[in-house]
């Protein structure tokens, strides 16, 4: 009857961890509305984007800047999208 017993008690998991699962996704969503897009990557002198170029960028992506023939990048050569603000640019 003991092996009976533990398959039983094994078969679905305790109620909390079922809350505990739900709090958790619904957390997850909140966070994910919260999450603000950036608008096209800020314009540098004497250099550019060179890639990836799209309408808008969601939060935690980022833009790889380049520069023209004859300068060279002083600061950053990524640049990350963070709560709809582009991080320090080059």
């Amino acid at each position: 009857t003991g092996t009976v017993d533990k398959q039983e008690s094994g078969a679905s998991p305790p109620l909390e961890a079922d809350a505990e699962i739900k709090a958790s996704q619904t957390h997850h969503n909140e966070d994910m509305k919260m999450q603000q897009d950036c608008a096209s990557p800020p314009v540098i002198k004497n250099g550019g984007v060179l890639g990836p170029l799209l309408a808008s960028y969601k939060n935690g992506s980022w833009v790889e800047y380049g520069c023209q023939h004859y300068h060279f990048l002083d600061g950053p050569s990524t640049v990350y999208c963070d709560h709809g603000n582009w991080t320090e640019q080059p």
